[in-house]
């Protein structure tokens, strides 16, 4: 009695304008699946939103697929749940798939063919309610994702931040691609970035530089936009991420709206751990990138080059201040 199913969140919005089709809380046991009758069901519909994922929590257990000491081997849609979507799509009825689920799911059939997919993880008690309000445009959503989704179990480890080398890796059997990269995430408007601008294209080590980027609502809705910063050491003596996010911004914008975004970039973001395990900022380039995602495609960036410190140096020439700041034990 405290949990709004999405069939509820549906009916509470749309009334009896919802028919629901029921094939089964257990996504293990699908074997009577009617294929045929699911695709003349939802050929009759406007539009048809196909709810799969996992069950998290079953009092017998023998239910469950998610959760708790519940290893997986492939992380697929489980039993039949894909061919239920396939018989929908089959109907030509505009396909949406919500996802009710504790780990990623990769299903690139789904990606490919479905009109939308909502993410909705294990939405909690008023899920149902939180899910229709996305459906019907009550809410319009914002969320990004907090990791990297793979184009299969095969493609793990799946992140955003690999090392140069370990990015490159390729299949005979799948595409060289994640399903959706780290920070992904659509909106019912379009955000548009203009250029990263930075205070000073070129600061010492101790230094903290500003980022700015003017972000516009190019839709015509309200809509919310999570900026997100990412620093690349372009080179440096101990190998490091493509990138690193380093800071994100939720920013609210009204149809036609430009607001400056900015992000305050401090040694601490920029600096690492050397070959001597001193937290340090090596002095070179940077690559500073703001953008929706991880994403590269859609990433702006800049160039930050950053020199030596001559905090601790003294009296002492520029040369050997230059020397010195590079060594660790001249330092200490």
């Amino acid at each position: 009695e405290n949990v709004t199913t999405v069939v509820e969140g549906l009916h509470a919005l749309a009334g009896d304008g919802v028919d629901f089709y029921d094939v089964g809380d257990q996504v293990k046991w699908m074997e009577d699946l009617d294929l045929a009758d699911v695709e003349a069901r939802a050929s009759k519909a406007d539009v048809a939103i196909v709810v799969v994922g996992e069950n998290a929590l079953r009092q017998n257990h023998k239910g469950k697929t998610g959760g708790e000491n519940v290893a997986r081997s492939s992380i697929a849609l489980f039993g039949r749940q894909l061919e239920l979507v396939q018989a929908v799509h089959a109907s030509r009825t505009p396909l949406i798939v919500v996802f009710v689920n504790n780990r990623p799911i990769s299903e690139p059939w789904i990606v490919e063919h479905a009109a939308a997919i909502v993410e909705a993880w294990e939405p909690g008690a008023l899920g149902g309610q939180a899910i229709a309000e996305v459906l019907f445009g009550e809410v319009n959503p914002s969320g990004k994702l907090p990791i990297t989704i793979p184009y299969s179990a095969g493609h793990i480890r799946a992140i955003y931040d690999d090392k140069p080398t370990a990015r490159v890796r390729r299949y005979v059997d799948a595409p060289t691609r994640n399903l959706f990269e780290f920070g992904d995430g659509l909106s019912y408007t379009t955000f548009r970035y203009g250029d990263v601008l930075l205070s000073s294209s070129e600061i010492v080590s101790d230094e903290s530089v500003t980022a700015r980027i003017d972000l516009t609502n190019e839709g015509d809705r309200l809509g919310e936009e999570v900026v997100q910063l990412y620093v690349r050491d372009d080179f440096s003596r101990v190998t490091r991420p493509l990138k690193e996010l380093r800071g994100f911004r939720r920013v609210s914008l009204e149809p036609g709206q430009t607001r400056t975004v900015e992000f305050e970039i401090t040694p601490d973001s920029l600096a690492y751990y050397d070959l001597g395990m001193n937290w340090r900022v090596e002095p070179g380039e940077f690559t500073i990138m703001i953008g929706p995602s991880s994403r590269d495609a859609g990433l702006r960036k800049a160039t930050l080059r950053v020199t030596e410190s001559r905090r601790d140096c003294g009296w002492l020439p520029a040369f050997i201040c230059r020397r010195s700041a590079s060594t660790p034990s001249v330092r200490r």
